[in-house]
């Protein structure tokens, strides 16, 4: 089965396996569940934990064991509504700030694979910390090369609510990417956009 569209709305490969394995069961226990995915105990119950936190996972408990069960499928379009309807939010809220900005602005476009990592380079370039909203499996090498560099890697992943994902924050710019078919990026240099998202994974990371 093709997975994509499932690690498009920002599911990771673990969440995706469980998630499909469980679906496939009327409800289940955790070791069961272990035994299908063939994943280690501990990545099973963080999916476990974060799939049931985005709503796509339910359970009940009989005594101190927890019985799990898939969420119905409509559970995956409300996940991507609440998602979507996250951005946009965004999107209003970062026009409205841009009429009254007042520092010197730049966006840059890259395009593909090569011009993403380009682009996250530039973000970084002399960063002490960077700031990722979501997971992002296909960069975690470029990230740990980045933290052998001294740079403090802070991620938002499994929030109480669904968060935007592909966002980065670092030295007063943001970058903003698809890891899709048609991968490309957009890289905003600006103070107060920067810090609209800084203040806002603050807030989320309090939470």
């Amino acid at each position: 089965m093709d997975t994509k569209a499932l690690k498009e709305i920002g599911l990771t490969d673990s969440e995706i396996d469980v998630y499909l394995r469980l679906s496939d069961m009327e409800q289940s226990k955790v070791g069961p569940i272990i035994i299908a995915t063939k994943l280690a105990s501990s990545a099973v119950h963080r999916a476990l934990h974060s799939l049931s936190e985005k709503g796509l996972v339910k359970y009940i408990k009989k005594g101190k064991v927890k019985i799990y069960r898939a969420a119905t499928p409509s559970a995956l379009i409300d996940y991507m509504e609440k998602k979507k309807s996250q951005v946009m939010e965004f999107v209003s809220w970062l026009k409205e700030k841009s009429k009254s900005s007042k520092d010197n602005e730049e966006a840059e476009i890259y395009e593909g694979m090569e011009g993403i990592k380009e682009m996250l380079n530039e973000l970084t370039d002399g960063g002490k910390e960077c700031l990722i909203f979501g997971e992002e499996e296909l960069l975690r090498d470029g990230d740990r090369r980045l933290e052998d560099k001294g740079v403090k890697i802070r991620r938002i992943a499994n929030a109480k609510f669904p968060i935007p994902e592909h966002i980065r924050v670092c030295n007063n710019k943001v970058a903003f990417f698809s890891l899709g078919e048609k991968k490309a990026g957009y890289l905003i240099k600006s103070g107060e956009i920067a810090g609209i998202f800084s203040g806002y994974f603050e807030k989320i990371e309090a939470e």
